[in-house]
């Protein structure tokens, strides 16, 4: 047997599954041939017979299954009480990792013992920079700028790629290395957060604490995105607003755009998300 590298043995990867289909077995392949410490799969009642494709890849202690879809940060907590080594990374179940990825992350942390989270560049299955790769933390400010057509006020996307790891406000959860010790010492993600906003309240409660979290440039990857969420846009969409408000009465409570103008404009854009799915269908299916 090939020995495992240094640095990828000390990983545990950790994906949530949900109706992932063929992706999840590509995705699952390409994190074995990392060579992990551990990989934890916590399938959220997929019914989509996806955990099929893996009875050949995983033997069954590295499969939790849920009865019911307990959201994306409930289950990742999940399986991070089953892991104990010094790194875990949050994968989505439709990432594909290079070969070498995590060596090359875990690399990066022991050099800059500073950062707390550190992510690759994430492209779409076209090769472009995703949306969310680089960012800024969401504020009530820029949120309205942002509704109002002002996407470079959270989108970095335009400024150049530096030749290092870098330091940035938030990058993309698809995919993120975290430190186990800062993990730990913030609580890891806020079960509160079904879907959506949960990577970028992690990220932000890291700094507060003086960690840094970063991206590294010379490491791409491919992330297909928005797979599990097919045919359940409306859902999504719920989901995503809830969340928003979330995280904002938690970081920005006593901003007075979090109790005026915000809910409008949040709740105003899913009604409208409503109306439309209700034309196109001639009812509504969440």
């Amino acid at each position: 047997m090939t020995p495992q590298h240094a640095g990828s043995r000390d990983v545990a990867v950790i994906m949530v599954n949900h109706n992932g289909g063929e992706l999840l077995r590509a995705a699952v392949q390409a994190v074995l041939a990392n060579r992990p410490g551990r990989l934890l799969l916590v399938d959220n009642a997929s019914s989509d017979g996806s955990l099929r494709l893996l009875e050949d890849l995983l033997p069954a202690d590295s499969i939790v299954s849920n009865a019911k879809n307990l959201g994306f940060a409930a289950a990742c907590m999940q399986a991070a009480a089953r892991c104990n080594q010094p790194y875990l990374l949050l994968l989505n179940p439709d990432c594909l990792l290079p070969a070498g990825a995590l060596d090359a992350l875990v690399d990066a942390m022991q050099t800059h013992p500073q950062y707390a989270l550190l992510a690759p560049l994430v492209r779409d299955e076209h090769g472009d920079e995703q949306s969310g790769s680089r960012r800024r933390l969401p504020t009530p400010w820029r949120l309205l700028a942002y509704a109002a057509g002002r996407r470079d006020c959270m989108d970095l996307r335009q400024q150049p790629l530096p030749d290092e790891v870098q330091a940035l406000p938030a990058v993309s959860g698809a995919c993120m290395l975290l430190r186990q010790s800062a993990w730990q010492q913030v609580g890891g993600l806020d079960r509160g957060y079904f879907l959506h906003f949960e990577d970028l309240d992690l990220m932000l409660r890291l700094q507060q604490r003086n960690w840094l979290v970063g991206i590294l440039p010379g490491l791409a990857v491919t992330h297909t995105g928005g797979h599990s969420s097919a045919g359940k846009s409306l859902f999504v969409a719920r989901c995503k607003h809830r969340s928003l408000m979330r995280y904002l009465r938690r970081h920005h409570r006593w901003h007075p755009l979090t109790w005026t103008l915000l809910p409008v404009l949040n709740w105003g854009h899913y009604a409208w998300l409503w109306l439309r799915h209700r034309d196109r269908n001639g009812d509504v299916r969440t």
